[in-house]
């Protein structure tokens, strides 16, 4: 059985998403985790230095950050709408 790492990362995940971030060229100090440059691995010497850095991450993650298209989000927030709507008729309703 081939258990190399690309292998071992399908068999164990079975997920692109997260063999994007199982793999050794994120090791790599300038590698980023999305076109955008917003999401890397910062190596920083002072613990302020990490805060600031996670406090300027966006709020929501960019579905960039998991290798989809700017559309997969729109598609996500047209899905949960109606769901908002029904359990809020459903609990708040009269």
């Amino acid at each position: 059985m081939d258990w190399s790492p690309s292998y071992q990362c399908s068999f164990l995940m079975n997920s692109n998403a997260l063999c994007r971030f199982i793999d050794g060229k994120t090791l790599h100090p300038d590698y980023k985790f999305s076109e955008s440059g917003v999401y890397f691995a910062p190596s920083f010497d002072l613990l302020s230095e990490y805060q600031e850095y996670v406090n300027q991450l966006p709020i929501n993650d960019d579905p960039e950050i998991f290798g989809m298209h700017h559309n997969a989000n729109l598609a996500f927030q047209a899905s949960i709408e109606p769901k908002l709507f029904f359990f809020s008729l459903e609990h708040f309703g009269h």
